[in-house]
C-alpha cells in the first residue's frame, strides 16, 4: 500500500521492514545453525506469502536477507518422506513461489542473468536425481546439450542430496527418488509461471533434452518372446524391487513432464513449433504406459489439445498411426459413461441386478433419477476428453486417418451428444483410400439438435428470404406498395382517383352510398363526430400531407365501370364496425369533392350533413 507514495516509504516502510523479516525469519528457522524449526504449517505459508508479496516491491530491502530465505524455502520446495515431516501442498507451492522471486533482490539489471543461472542450476540437479532414479535401466538417450552422466554405484543403496549446507536434503530408496524427481520439475514448471522484472534468456535447448530424457524412459511390455522386457534394457544388479517401484512412479513423472510442456506451450505460444511435434511423438511413446492412470490420461489429453493446433496440419501418416491409441482411448473416456448408466438403472433399490429377460415400465420409473443424475457431473478426464475430441477431426489430416478410426470417431459423437465433434465431422468429411466417403452424420446432428441456430445454419445455408403475405399492422401503406410489388393483395385493383374527371364519373355511386350510410347513421347512436376529417399532421418528413388517398377499385366483372371509391387510410386501424368505416369514407370524400369545385349535388350532399356537422362543433 505506501510502494506508490515515496515519502510514507522513506518514513515508515524503510525503517521497520527488516524488523519485519528478521521476526518473521526467527520464528521459522534458526540463524545460527541454519535449520527448519518445527513451526505450524500454516504459520509457515503465511510468512512466505508474505514475504512474496513485498519482494517485488522492496527488493533491496530483501537482499540481505536472500540467503537465509532461500535455506528455508528449500526445505519445502522439494520435500520427502524421509525429511519426517508432512508438507501440504499449499506450502509446497508458496515456497516455491518466494523461490522464484528471489531473483529480483539480485543487484540492478542483473535479475534476468540470476534467473537464467537458477533454471540452468535447477536443470542440473534434476540431471543428477535422474542418474540415481533410472539406474535400473540402461538409457538409450544422448543428450544433445553436452551433459554427460554422473557414474553410479550399483552396490550402494539408492540415495541423493544432502551433500552440503545449500543442498536439498537428504532423501533414500526409490520412493523417495521418484519424490524429489517430481518435485523439482514442479519448481521447474514454477518459474514460467511469474513475471520477471527484466527480459531473460531461456535456457530452452536443456529444458528440452531433460524433459525428453525423462520421457524416453518407459515400462517394458510382453515381447513376442516372453521376456517381458519388450526393447527395455534393464541393469542385471539392480533388485526387481526398485525396478518395480520404477514403473510405479513413471506415470507421475510423465505428469510433472507435460506440466512442464503446458506451461512453455503457454508462455511461448507459436514459439514453440518447432518442439510440438517432438513433444508429441514422447507424449504417445509414454501413453501406452501411463494410460492406466486416470491423471496421466488427462492431463495427456489435455497438452495434445494445445500441442495440435501448431503441428498437426504437417504430420505425416506414421506420427497418426502412433496416435491411434489415444484416440481409441479418448472415445472410450466418452463412451464409458453411456455404458455406465444403463447398468446402474439395471439394479433394484436393495442394490441387485435385476434380470435381463424381465422388463416393465416400473423399473423404468424407479430409476429415471439415476438416468436423469448419472452424468451431470463429468470427471477431470472426461472434460479433457470433450475438449480434445473435436480437434480430432478438424485438425488432424483426415486422409491419414484409417476408416474404423474415423468410424469410431463419428460413433463417439453421436453416442456421446457431442454437439461441437458432431459439427466438426460434418464440416470434415472423410474420404477413404478407395475413393468412398463415409456417411455424413448430419442425420443424427439434426434429430439431436433440431432448434440449435449453428446446426440450422449448417443445413439451409442460403435459403431466401421468405416475403411477408400482407402488409404489417401499422406500417404506411405507401412504403409497403413501393417495396412490396408481388404480395397476395391485388393492388393492381385499386388504382388512384387523382383528376376531376374520373371523380365527376362516379359521383352518382358515391351520392347513393352517401345517402344511404347517413341515413343508417342518423338511427343509431354512432358517435359520428369521431369521423368528421382531422387537420393533417406532419409526417416524419417533417412537412404537412394528407393522410388519406382515394382509391377505386374496378368491378371484376365489367373492368370499364368502377365500383364506389373507399378510402385507405395510412397508419389507421383495418377492423372496425361498418357503420364508422362508411360515414368516415363519406365524410372525407364529400371533403375532398368540396375542395375540387364539385357540382350542384355535391353542393347538396353537403347540406345533408349540415346538421351533424353543428352537433359535433
Amino acid at each position: 500500500m505506501t510502494h506508490q507514495y515515496q515519502s510514507i516509504v522513506r518514513e515508515i516502510t524503510t525503517p521497520t521492514l527488516p524488523t519485519f523479516l528478521t521476526s518473521c525469519l526467527a520464528l521459522i528457522s534458526s540463524k545460527s545453525t541454519g535449520k527448519v524449526l518445527e513451526a505450524p504449517a500454516s504459520l509457515t505459508e503465511s510468512i512466505l506469502d508474505a514475504f512474496s508479496t513485498l519482494m517485488p516491491g522492496h527488493p533491496a530491502i530483501f537482499r540481505p536477507f536472500a540467503g537465509q530465505i532461500r535455506q528455508v524455502t528449500r526445505v519445502y520446495v522439494a520435500p520427502t518422506f524421509c525429511d519426517g515431516f508432512f508438507v501440504p501442498e499449499s506450502l509446497k507451492e508458496s515456497a516455491r513461489s518466494l523461490a522464484v522471486l528471489l531473483h529480483q533482490t539480485a543487484p540492478k539489471n542483473t535479475s534476468g542473468e540470476e534467473w537464467g543461472k537458477n533454471v540452468r542450476e535447477l536443470v542440473k540437479e534434476i540431471h543428477t536425481t535422474t542418474d540415481q532414479v533410472y539406474r535400473a535401466v540402461v538409457e538409450d538417450w544422448e543428450s544433445a546439450a553436452g551433459y554427460v552422466s554422473q557414474p553410479v554405484d550399483v552396490n550402494e543403496e539408492l540415495h541423493g542430496g544432502g551433500k552440503s549446507k545449500d543442498d536439498y536434503p537428504a532423501w533414500t530408496g526409490i520412493d523417495a527418488g521418484l519424490e524429489r524427481l517430481q518435485g523439482l520439475l514442479g519448481y521447474l514448471e514454477e518459474h514460467f509461471k511469474h513475471h520477471t522484472a527484466t527480459a531473460v534468456t531461456v535456457p530452452l535447448g536443456i529444458i528440452d533434452d531433460l524433459l525428453t530424457r525423462l520421457m524416453s524412459v518407459a515400462a517394458p511390455q510382453p515381447s513376442k518372446n516372453g521376456s517381458g522386457h519388450g526393447g527395455m534394457r534393464l541393469h542385471p544388479a539392480i533388485s526387481r524391487e526398485e525396478r518395480e517401484g520404477l514403473w510405479s512412479g513413471l506415470p507421475q513423472t510423465y505428469i510433472g513432464v507435460m506440466e512442464v510442456y503446458g506451461i512453455l506451450i503457454e508462455r511461448l505460444q507459436h514459439n514453440f513449433t518447432s518442439l510440438a511435434q517432438g513433444c508429441l511423438e514422447q507424449i504417445t511413446w509414454t501413453f501406452r504406459t501411463g494410460k492406466q492412470d486416470e491423471k496421466y490420461r488427462a492431463k495427456a489429453y489435455d497438452v495434445i489439445a494445445t500441442i495440435l493446433p501448431l503441428c498437426a496440419s504437417g504430420l505425416p501418416k506414421p506420427s497418426i498411426d502412433r496416435m491411434t491409441l489415444v484416440i481409441v482411448s479418448c472415445c472410450k473416456e466418452l463412451r464409458t459413461v453411456d455404458d455406465v448408466v444403463p447398468a446402474m438403472a439395471s439394479k433394484d433399490s436393495s442394490g441387485k441386478t435385476t434380470s435381463n429377460g424381465v422388463a416393465n415400465a416400473d423399473s423404468f420409473l424407479k430409476n429415471k433419477s439415476i438416468l436423469s443424475t448419472a452424468d451431470v457431473y463429468d470427471s477431470e478426464v472426461v472434460r479433457s476428453a470433450k475438449a480434445l475430441l473435436p480437434q480430432l477431426f478438424t485438425l488432424i489430416p483426415q486422409q491419414h486417418l484409417e476408416a474404423y478410426t474415423r468410424a469410431e470417431l463419428d460413433r463417439t459423437a453421436i453416442l456421446s451428444h457431442h454437439k461441437e465433434a458432431m459439427l466438426a465431422s460434418v464440416l470434415s468429411p472423410f474420404l477413404g483410400r478407395n475413393g468412398k466417403s463415409l456417411p455424413s452424420i448430419l442425420p443424427h446432428l439434426c434429430r439431436a439438435y433440431p432448434r440449435d441456430s449453428a446446426v440450422e445454419a449448417l443445413l439451409r445455408p442460403r435459403l431466401p428470404v421468405i416475403r411477408q403475405s400482407g402488409p404489417v399492422m401499422g406500417a404506411p401503406l405507401e412504403e409497403e406498395l413501393d417495396e412490396d410489388e408481388d404480395d397476395d393483395v391485388a393492388m393492381d385493383d385499386l388504382q388512384p382517383v387523382d383528376k376531376q374527371e374520373e371523380l365527376s364519373e362516379n359521383i352518382d355511386h358515391i351520392t347513393t352510398a352517401s345517402i344511404t350510410t347517413i341515413n343508417e347513421a342518423s338511427s343509431t347512436d354512432v358517435a359520428i363526430a369521431s369521423s368528421t376529417t382531422r387537420e393533417p399532421e406532419p409526417n416524419h418528413w417533417g412537412t404537412s400531407a394528407p393522410q388519406n388517398k382515394l382509391y377505386a377499385r374496378k368491378d371484376p366483372q365489367n373492368k370499364d365501370v368502377a365500383a364506389p371509391v373507399t378510402t385507405i387510410s395510412e397508419g389507421a386501424p383495418r377492423i372496425g364496425t361498418t357503420t364508422r368505416t362508411t360515414v368516415q369514407s363519406t365524410t372525407t370524400t364529400v371533403n375532398a369533392v368540396e375542395e375540387e369545385d364539385s357540382d350542384d349535388e355535391s353542393v347538396h350532399l353537403e347540406a345533408g350533413l349540415s346538421d351533424s356537422d353543428e352537433e359535433e362543433e
